[in-house]
């Protein structure tokens, strides 16, 4: 993935405290996430490029340059930041994605949809951005800002938009890099060649606290809140996260055609989806692989962490004679 250091507005802000933010730290974040997506949506060098849905089952691109801004627009109107959508069209038509289980699922809901031009969608993302930078501008803070609280929904929409700032990432990962542009300042983290040493290393039990709390002083969905605490046992973790190189090792060792590797679901989404490397290696030819990163394809870099889904991790640990770590067990590590 490219590192963002050399552009200080790409640069991700820190979450805020709610109970101490100010005017401007509110601003200044909302701003950071937006200049995040824009940033991103941007590298899409030509329109036609929106019109096209990488991933067979989401949207089309221009639905995500929309969806974000009515996002904010639609949550602001409800608890009354707002006294007005900006445009009723749009913020019904990019309100609600899609989660269709095929491809054909997907084209009869939305074979009817008549998609706006890209350069309308950017006009109502600018407008948007007013329309938020000043509710910011004006609204009395009353700290601190919890869930009753109007700002709240501000909130909200700087955190979901955050989530498709990576989401969206992976959908330009899969449409053809004729149609992305890298963009300036921003580079990719070396690569050194070869795998560096991974070895197991004790972690110590203890007690393991998951949830948050309702006081908490910063911003939570609601699947985040409640509380539980597990007494974890001590166990052995990788000292560092499996390379590309360390994968490249089972895909070698016929991991993928071996079904001792795979319980039974993910054995059939492998046989189903005709699986037979990570989703962003390139196989040039019978023995080389390539990496799709955002932006280019280039040689696969070897000590990156490797990307892949829970089915092919459990089959790499399963070769391994390993296991994936509990959700309590990430958390003591």
């Amino acid at each position: 993935m490219p590192t963002l250091s050399r552009l200080p507005h790409l640069a991700s802000t820190q979450i805020i405290n709610l109970d101490c933010c100010s005017r401007k730290n509110l601003l200044d974040y909302f701003n950071n996430s937006w200049e995040l997506e824009t940033t991103l949506l941007r590298s899409i060098t030509h329109p036609d490029a929106f019109y096209l849905n990488p991933d067979p089952l989401r949207n089309r691109l221009i639905f995500y340059l929309g969806h974000s801004a009515v996002f904010y627009i639609n949550k602001l109107v409800r608890v009354g930041l707002l006294p007005n959508p900006i445009n009723p069209q749009f913020e019904i038509l990019f309100e609600v994605g899609v989660d269709p289980e095929t491809p054909d699922e997907l084209e009869l809901a939305t074979q009817h949809i008549i998609w706006p031009d890209v350069d309308q969608v950017w006009e109502y993302r600018e407008n948007a951005r007013q329309a938020i930078t000043e509710i910011i501008e004006n609204t009395p803070l009353n700290l601190p800002i919890q869930a009753q609280h109007p700002l709240w929904a501000l909130l909200m929409g700087i955190e979901h938009s955050r989530i498709h700032f990576e989401t969206s990432s992976m959908l330009l990962r899969q449409l053809p890099v004729e149609y992305l542009r890298l963009p300036s300042g921003c580079n990719y983290a070396p690569s050194h060649g070869k795998i560096p040493p991974n070895q197991m290393q004790e972690i110590p039990g203890g007690l393991v606290k998951l949830g948050k709390k309702e006081d908490d002083l910063t911003f939570g969905w609601d699947s985040e809140y409640g509380s539980l605490e597990i007494v974890v046992r001590p166990f052995l973790a990788s000292s560092n996260l499996i390379t590309n190189g360390e994968f490249l090792q089972f895909i070698q060792a016929g991991g993928y055609e071996n079904s001792e590797y795979w319980h039974g679901e993910s054995w059939q989404w492998k046989q189903q989806n005709n699986v037979q490397h990570p989703k962003f290696w390139l196989l040039e030819n019978s023995h080389n692989y390539k990496y799709r990163a955002t932006f280019d394809i280039f040689e696969l870099p070897v000590d990156w962490p490797v990307e892949v889904n829970y089915y092919e991790a459990m089959a790499y640990c399963q070769w391994q004679g390993t296991r994936l770590m509990t959700e309590p067990e990430w958390n003591r590590a």
